[in-house]
């Protein structure tokens, strides 16, 4: 059996004295790494489906360009800060994503927090809900009401979904799927997707500072 001394000695040179132990900071990268994986898997659909022999256009995944209406982005902010609302019991016992939260409370201003910023705030939300709103939950559409097409899709995303917690994600696939329905838009199942993910944040960020 390979010995995991060298592995806890060079985790202990890495990680600065008496700020974050040495399994959280092992979480913490594990944490960016399944995002990570599940941004890239996201990425590979949509070229699958953009370049592939369906050759679905953005237009087809419900991506847009055109500058929204105040309605929708009034939808989508009511519908991510209702959907947290939901998700906050589950947020005040939730106690996974703690090295992120530590790395955010102990530096707020470490370059690593643009790149958090930007992969949990903007890409995983845009990414995720293209894919599984704009091409997944069209897919059931197509062979089944809507009921079942907005059940069935937020079931697969909420297996998937690699933040705070399935339920929490089950919560915002059915809202944001509702959401796309409404309008054939994934622009304020996006805005519901990041109002909820800051606003979770937050949360956890208030629970370990208080």
């Amino acid at each position: 059996m390979v010995s995991t001394v060298p592995l806890r000695v060079y985790l202990d040179r890495l990680v600065d004295a008496n700020q974050i132990s040495r399994w959280n900071f092992l979480v913490q990268h594990l944490d960016h790494g399944i995002a990570i994986v599940f941004l890239a898997e996201l990425i590979i659909i949509m070229c699958c489906y953009r370049l592939g022999l369906l050759r679905m256009t953005l237009r087809d995944m419900g991506l847009t360009f055109s500058a929204p209406r105040l309605k929708e982005l009034l939808w989508g902010f009511l519908a991510g800060f209702l959907t947290y609302a939901a998700s906050l019991p589950i947020l005040l016992r939730h106690n996974q994503n703690r090295g992120l939260t530590d790395l955010i409370i102990s530096d707020f201003y470490h370059p690593e927090i643009i790149l958090v910023l930007l992969l949990f705030a903007i890409l995983l939300p845009t990414c995720s809900e293209i894919v599984y709103r704009g091409i997944i939950f069209e897919a059931f559409l197509e062979s089944a009401s809507v009921v079942p097409a907005v059940l069935l899709s937020a079931f697969a995303f909420a297996l998937v979904w690699p933040i705070f917690n399935p339920i929490i994600g089950l919560l915002l696939g059915f809202a944001t799927a509702l959401l796309y329905n409404r309008f054939r838009n994934v622009f304020p199942a996006i805005v519901a997707n990041v109002v909820l993910t800051i606003a979770g944040a937050a949360t956890l960020i208030y629970r370990r500072l208080y």
